[in-house]
């Protein structure tokens, strides 16, 4: 597929796991679905700064090693 994007053979591309919006417990269970090659979790927020603080206390207690990438839509 990535020949078709014209990337060429042999080119390392790094990729994330993109975590949805939702409730705290929610999003951890999905963050630890990520494959082993993700580079990173693009993690969804919006609303509350509160509420969004405890979704990214979960995901980090879910996956302590893990790269976190925000994407704030509120």
């Amino acid at each position: 597929a990535l020949d078709k994007a014209g990337v060429a053979a042999g080119i390392q591309l790094a990729s994330t796991w993109t975590v949805n919006l939702d409730t705290p417990d929610a999003m951890a269970a999905e963050a630890v679905q990520a494959p082993q090659g993700a580079a990173a979790l693009k993690v969804k927020l919006g609303g509350a700064i509160a509420q969004d603080r405890v979704r990214i206390a979960a995901i980090r207690a879910a996956c302590p090693a893990a790269t976190i990438i925000v994407d704030a839509n509120g």
